[in-house]
């Protein structure tokens, strides 16, 4: 990944080089590196609507580990915004949270601003997007930039967020 690039644009070039490769396989489902970059574009577009951007902290909450919570972190990437799977007692403003996005109905006990579920209807572009335009995405301005947040238990067995660059995710993904 070179210092100018971003995860989320290396996976977009990796689909076109790669457009059958499969990106990620469950029990139902084998989703190709060109689907993924397909919905990965279109999760972005959906975001870009919604006022997300390289200044957002979004909260995913995935319970099912469904591959749209993976194409949506990748999507993250495409915009430069940083992201971080949803845990109990998450401290929502310690993180930045600006948008919280959810695979399916939220819990109870997420009271945020911002809350949108993800559902199929991402699978397209919004009414209010221009098809005929091309998607340009800005992303992280350098490959060290924090682009997730991981919890760790720490020594005092309370959750503790470390940042991580989209770099430290890139080297992630191509060792699987």
């Amino acid at each position: 990944m070179q210092d100018n690039s971003n995860y989320g644009v290396a996976v977009l070039e990796l689909s076109r080089a790669h457009p059958d490769r499969t990106a990620f396989r469950g029990a139902e489902v084998s989703v190709t590196l060109a689907q993924v970059a397909s919905l990965m574009t279109r999760f972005a577009v959906n975001l870009k609507v919604r006022g997300v951007d390289a200044s957002s902290s979004v909260v995913i909450l995935d319970p099912e580990n469904h591959p749209r919570g993976l194409t949506l972190a990748l999507a993250c990437g495409l915009l430069g915004a940083r992201w971080v799977a949803y845990g109990k007692n998450m401290p929502f403003a310690a993180l930045g949270t600006t948008h919280f996005m959810s695979i399916g109905s939220p819990p109870p006990e997420v009271s945020h601003p911002r809350t949108h579920v993800v559902d199929d209807s991402w699978s397209s572009y919004p009414a209010s997007w221009d098809t005929s335009r091309p998607e340009s995405f800005k992303g992280f301005s350098s490959s060290d930039d924090t682009a997730l947040f991981v919890g760790t238990s720490g020594t005092t067995g309370s959750t503790k967020y470390v940042a991580r660059s989209g770099r430290y995710l890139w080297d992630k993904i191509q060792s699987r």
